[in-house]
């Protein structure tokens, strides 16, 4: 049912004259998250394919490595053992097809070659915006795989305290949150652990590495689960000893900032206005100029899945998007705060998906 309610959906956000939609996997590190959107299918299926046609047919085209695990009576399976059946099936498939629809922004150069070279007399027709924004409003089941990471991140944020201590390496401790993470229940990590400790808390996308834990740093972790492919993010700032004054008042702000945020979700009309909100307030303050980033994205099988917060964002806000609020203050050579959470938009209200304790802790 769920799947039928996607691919109309599907087709009727791309509302263009065309014969078939082509997702194409590539390598395991390029797996389009919209073959499992249209699909339901939870493997890897590399190199494999889904074709879906307007009346609702679904094909998937697997490796022999994979089609037994494929059970969903509404799926026709074709099974390929060489990259020539591959190229022959698609052709089979597809033979009729003069315009087929095809997802470019996860379609790698080389598959797109490949694929107007089997194809030489169709034309491919980009619909990665289409795509985007037939998966920026949830389902009751997306929602609810969803709900089941931000749950495991949240309880994985409040244990962080008792797991940080004195001289630890932040790749230690990114470690050690993955591993919690699995032990809650998690699949996979959402995407690349980020631990920050001290002056690398101002840089937003830090990559973690054996820069160790001292007295008065501030400490930033930013991390996310994966539960059945939908992913939760999630991001909390301590101070490992007592916070000074300047510390306090970042958090602060950004705390402050991150409200502002939350309230904008119910009364603003666009991502943008938004984002405007929350970057006006903290340019009011002695911190002008130092959020760097916008002020949030959206979520779901995919860690920024289509949409963002930020300037020049003309997306409307509407029931059942799943989105991220993570303003942050960044001072070089001193350190940074972020607060993030992941918050569900409902009629006239909003739902924080993500509930760790969002005051300051002193470690």
């Amino acid at each position: 049912m769920f799947l039928k309610r996607r691919i109309e959906r599907l087709f009727k956000t791309v509302n263009k004259d065309i014969d078939a939609i082509l997702i194409k996997n590539s390598s395991r590190t390029h797996i389009d998250p919209s073959f499992y959107y249209v699909t339901g299918l939870n493997g890897v299926f590399e190199q494999g394919a889904a074709i879906i046609f307007p009346d609702e047919k679904v094909h998937v085209v697997a490796s022999q490595l994979e089609a037994c695990n494929i059970k969903k009576k509404e799926i026709n399976v074709h099974v390929f053992r060489s990259k020539k059946e591959l190229e022959e099936t698609i052709r089979e498939i597809l033979r009729s097809s003069r315009k087929i629809g095809v997802n470019a922004e996860d379609l790698i150069y080389r598959d797109y070659i490949w694929v107007k070279k089997i194809l030489p007399k169709a034309k491919l027709i980009d619909i990665s915006k289409e795509i985007s924004k037939a998966r920026l409003k949830k389902d009751e089941k997306e929602v609810k795989e969803i709900k089941k990471a931000c749950r495991i991140a949240s309880r994985v944020a409040q244990k962080i305290p008792d797991i940080i201590h004195d001289n630890a390496t932040e790749l230690d401790i990114a470690g050690r949150i993955e591993h919690l993470m699995r032990l809650n229940g998690a699949e996979d990590r959402a995407f690349e652990t980020i631990v920050a400790f001290g002056k690398n808390s101002a840089l937003p996308h830090h990559v973690s590495g054996k820069t160790r834990l001292k007295k008065g740093d501030f400490a930033l972790f930013d991390f996310g689960a994966m539960v059945n492919r939908y992913l939760s993010d999630i991001t909390r700032t301590f101070v490992y000893g007592k916070a000074s004054k300047l510390q306090r008042e970042i958090y602060e702000v950004v705390k402050n900032a991150q409200q502002i945020g939350f309230d904008a979700l119910k009364d603003c009309i666009t991502f943008e206005e938004v984002h405007l909100a929350v970057k006006s307030y903290i340019d009011k303050t002695k911190f002008k100029g130092k959020f760097v980033h916008g002020t949030g994205h959206t979520l779901g099988l995919a860690v920024h899945d289509g949409g963002r917060l930020n300037e020049g964002s003309k997306e409307k806000l509407d029931e059942n998007i799943v989105l991220t609020v993570e303003p942050g203050v960044y001072l070089p050579r001193v350190g940074g705060v972020r607060i993030e959470d992941d918050v569900l938009i409902k009629k006239g209200k909003i739902e924080i998906l993500t509930n760790a304790n969002r005051e300051l802790i002193e470690i």
